[in-house]
């Protein structure tokens, strides 16, 4: 795609990484998928090359500059130089992403909330 375009972060998971490792920052390899949104559409993009800029512990509703992305069945492929992060949060939706967090580090059997700050989240 052509052209300049600021997207929001919805989510950040290390694809590389088993299910209890997809939200801890890797100590090596790593894979970016990130759910992004412009606010009306949802995105997935993936990190093709590792970006620098990029990291697994952004707060969602970040938001990031793509230059020119490379596009490939519809999922945005990410390499340094087409990503340049300019920053911000959006509160309630990283008040719903730690509690994510906070689920998926618990032991097995401990009980959840269904309501976070207004989301609702839905987990096995």
């Amino acid at each position: 795609m052509q052209g300049k375009f600021m997207l929001q972060l919805d989510e950040a998971v290390n694809i590389a990484a088993g299910i209890k490792d997809r939200y801890r920052e890797p100590a090596h390899n790593r894979c970016l998928k990130l759910h992004l949104t412009d606010g009306v559409q949802q995105l997935v993009a993936v990190e093709y090359r590792h970006c620098p800029a990029l990291g697994l512990l952004m707060p969602a509703g970040i938001k990031l500059l793509l230059v020119n992305p490379a596009v490939r069945r519809g999922v945005l492929l990410l390499q340094p130089e087409n990503v340049v992060l300019l920053g911000g949060v959006v509160e309630r939706l990283e008040a719903a992403r730690q509690a994510l967090l906070q689920h998926i580090i618990k032991p097995a059997g401990a009980q959840l909330q269904n309501n976070y700050y207004g989301y609702t989240l839905h987990l096995c």
